[in-house]
């Protein structure tokens, strides 16, 4: 569809540049309903509250909005929860384009490399025993997408159709099924390969 062809007059354009802006505020509000339901059904399937989730990691109308507005740097953003305090081992689902569940483990307030310890190594095989194919890079042990790939960078269909109600609701309970999955998968490979499982 050729909808630049349709632009011929100033007016034209400046109804164009008002659509831009109200599209971009659309998108802002979609990801942060999205982000602030999935940890509302996190917390009601897990019995937690949103303080127990990493704070650090945690997202926000502000790196919501300069991930739309900003150089896109600040990717690293979403809901993460400790789920092994002895290797300090976080669980997160994030965004970069799409969102991905992963697994890194944390010191402070950042995700580090894992260490070559014997317990690290026990982690690692046990995270690697829960996620099908794992893939990894960097600080993430292993990390995979969910059944349907939300892109928040160029709003894919799925992205879209998070404005309709019975879809966002769908994914909201796929997501947290998925999350409690591979947290309760996680804490059955930790016990069986030794160590204490959270």
């Amino acid at each position: 569809m050729d909808i630049a062809g349709h632009l011929r007059t100033p007016e034209d354009v400046r109804a164009a540049m008002e659509i831009e802006r109200a599209l971009k505020e659309k998108k802002i509000e979609i990801q942060l309903t999205f982000w602030d339901r999935l940890q509302e059904s996190l917390c009601r399937k897990l019995r937690l509250n949103r303080s127990d989730f990493l704070e650090w990691f945690s997202y926000n109308s502000d790196k919501v909005r300069n991930y739309y507005e900003g150089s896109r740097e600040n990717k690293e953003y979403g809901i993460g929860l400790l789920v092994d305090e002895e290797s300090s081992l976080m669980l997160g689902l994030e965004v970069y384009n799409n969102i991905f569940f992963g697994f890194s483990m944390t010191s402070g307030d950042e995700r580090i490399m894992p260490g070559d310890d014997e317990d690290t190594e026990r982690v690692v095989r046990a995270v690697h025993n829960i996620i099908e194919d794992p893939r990894d890079s960097g600080v993430l042990i292993a990390w995979k997408y969910p059944g349907t790939q939300l892109n928040f960078s160029v709003f894919n269909e799925a992205a879209i159709n998070l404005a309709d109600e019975e879809f966002m609701a769908e994914r909201i309970e796929d997501l947290t099924n998925d999350f409690v999955h591979l947290k309760e998968g996680f804490e059955e490979e930790r016990r069986e390969l030794g160590g204490n499982g959270h």
